[in-house]
């Protein structure tokens, strides 16, 4: 974490060692580094049914695009669905976790954006 940090690193994942000097040199960098947890961690997040005393709410709504556009620098033109934001999706005729051969078949890509323009418009016919 310290040799990323003095490399000039944005991204910093898991920091489970941090020491105490860690801890201040990232508490002290908290507007220009992101600490993540591993992809497993949000996964496992999103699947938990936690006990009824936790609220993880707020945690399982949170659209993990807004902190990739604040990582890629570019906080007011990526990360978001508002007007004026880039953005590159896809509405597919299924689930691609299941299959992701669905993906491969053209007909069931029902929509595609390209940096916020529709290259296939889901109102055409």
């Amino acid at each position: 974490m310290k040799l990323g940090r003095k490399a000039g690193l944005r991204v910093l994942y898991h920091c489970t060692y941090a020491d105490a000097e860690a801890i201040a040199m990232l508490e002290a960098h908290k507007d220009s580094i992101f600490v993540t947890p591993s992809i497993g961690i949000v996964q496992a997040t999103l699947d938990a049914t936690p006990p009824p005393h936790l609220d993880m709410t707020h945690m399982k709504q949170d659209a993990a695009t807004m902190p990739g556009g604040q990582i890629m620098g570019r906080p007011d033109e990526l990360g978001q669905l508002q007007p004026g934001y880039l953005a590159d999706l896809l509405r597919v005729d299924g689930d691609p976790t299941e299959n992701v051969a669905i993906l491969q078949n053209r007909h069931l890509l029902r929509a595609i954006m390209k940096d916020g323009r529709f290259h296939k418009d889901p109102a055409a016919p």
